[in-house]
């Protein structure tokens, strides 16, 4: 007995480390999760409000195109469409639109859902399954990352029975403390 301290949960390499190769090893892990706890504390979580839900969930284009909002909190939402004949290409098949709308819609909504305006910068797509028109889908965002002025985010298209659509990444622009975004008259 008397070997020393336990090795921490995380730090099993450091079993076997004789004891003046140690400590070093144990002030670095002990500094990587003080940085960790200052970073998740770098972004205050926001609580989300019934106002912010339903400005979210009434947006004009989601709602045009039939899509409805299932779930919502900070950095998640799940969204459903029910896919109808309209929503075709030439091909007969569900365009890709239909299915890249859908995904962001949800990302457009977890990433707003901090309280903060959130612009898409950059999102891509792959498609993987051509879902059938009449079915309905679903589409998930999770955040992955977010920091001070951007949100990276993973989206997950699928259909009834649960077969992945497509999967999407999206990176959004963040303007911390700017409240709720103006409507801009057009220019005359």
């Amino acid at each position: 007995m008397g070997a020393g301290p336990p090795a921490r949960a995380h730090g099993a390499e450091l079993e076997g480390v004789d004891r003046a190769r140690r400590a070093p090893l144990e002030r670095l892990n002990a500094e990587e999760e003080s940085r960790a706890r200052e970073n998740s504390r770098a972004v205050p979580r926001a609580r989300l409000t019934k106002s912010l839900r339903s400005r979210i969930a009434a947006d004009p284009f989601a709602r045009r195109l039939g899509i409805e909002l299932v779930t919502l909190r900070p950095g998640y939402s799940r969204v459903r469409l029910a896919l109808d004949p309209s929503m075709v290409n030439f091909h007969g098949i569900v365009h890709g639109g239909v299915v890249f709308s859908l995904a962001d819609a949800a990302f457009a909504a977890a990433s707003n859902a901090h309280g903060d305006p959130a612009v898409a910068l950059a999102m891509s797509i792959q498609f993987f399954e051509v879902p059938l028109a009449g079915s309905r889908l679903i589409a998930e965002a999770r955040e992955e990352r977010l920091g001070h002025r951007a949100g990276f985010y993973a989206m997950t298209v699928t259909d009834g029975d649960g077969r992945t659509v497509a999967r999407c990444q999206g990176v959004v622009h963040r303007r911390p403390g700017q409240g709720r975004q103006r409507s801009r008259e057009p220019a005359r």
